[in-house]
């Protein structure tokens, strides 16, 4: 009986130290594009991340769009830090001067990526910031298509 009161202690030790400090947070992303992202954790440790990401270059653009499921992970001791794992869908639509060097190119592509990164939530305030990467693999017929390392970024999300 010791020994299963000792492991419930230890369970709901592991759950607080590992449970995420809002629930839904919504902002802005940027990287090798700017955009906005929508995060909501679904339990203590999952979220799920929807974005939208637009390239404006000089003659010629591109927009992403994805959903991922990441899984977050404390980092040491600090309250609010989570390293995070995870992976999702995404599309991508590119228009402009490669849209006319490649006429016969479908220009909607879809693909998987990874993501993996690092979030920090503030204490005091209602705010969470990011970093991460999310390679991934584009399938579809034009210049586009293979493997994309362009898609991760920084993001501050207000959260509530």
């Amino acid at each position: 009986m010791k020994k299963l009161i000792l492991l419930f202690v230890f369970i709901g030790c592991a759950t607080a130290m590992f449970s995420q400090s809002y629930n839904r947070g919504i902002g802005a992303r940027a990287g090798f594009g700017i955009g906005v992202t929508y995060k909501h954790f679904i339990n203590e440790r999952g979220a799920l991340e929807a974005f939208a990401m637009f390239r404006p270059i000089v003659g010629y653009s591109y927009t992403n769009l994805g959903v991922l499921y990441l899984h977050h992970f404390p980092i040491g001791a600090v309250e609010g830090l989570h390293w995070y794992v995870g992976g999702g869908l995404i599309s991508e639509f590119y228009g402009g001067k490669y849209a006319d060097l490649y006429p016969n190119d479908n220009k909607l592509s879809f693909g998987i990526c990874a993501a993996g990164g690092a979030e920090y939530k503030f204490a005091n305030i209602p705010l969470a910031v990011s970093v991460d990467i999310m390679p991934g693999v584009l399938f579809g017929n034009n210049y586009r298509s293979g493997f994309r390392s362009d898609v991760g970024g920084l993001a501050a999300r207000y959260t509530f």
